[in-house]
């Protein structure tokens, strides 16, 4: 799932892949959807949709078996993104949530980076 970089970028990772990610894939698909989306289910499901579908190619590997597993496996989390933010229309408590996985993911990184894995 992840590979070792160059120790001074997977450092440098720490905070911006974390933060960048966090403001632009919530921004976009909270915010703008969620919001110009009439219909309350379409509103839930298309950026739930759409978040999940990006995540699908993270690592990128050709396997269509494996790209439905990783979308699979991410849909309910972002549905349940989703609905929060829909009732809610507090995307603080999600940005925090996306942030803390990203920066685990980064973590890795860092570790396997340090160490050569």
């Amino acid at each position: 799932m992840i590979k070792p970089i160059p120790f001074p970028f997977a450092l440098a990772n720490i905070l911006i892949l974390p933060l960048t990610t966090t403001l632009a894939e919530d921004g976009l698909y909270l915010g703008y959807s969620i919001n110009r989306i009439n219909n309350k289910w379409l509103a839930i499901i298309l950026p739930a949709f759409f978040y999940a579908l990006q995540h699908s190619f993270i690592p990128l590997i050709f396997d269509f078996r494996y790209i439905v597993y990783r979308f699979l496996s991410f849909l309910p989390l972002t549905i349940i993104f989703c609905i929060w933010y829909y009732k809610k229309r507090d995307p603080v408590p999600i940005m925090i949530s996306h942030f803390l996985l990203n920066l685990a993911t980064v973590l890795q990184i860092v570790i396997a980076s340090k160490t050569n894995i």
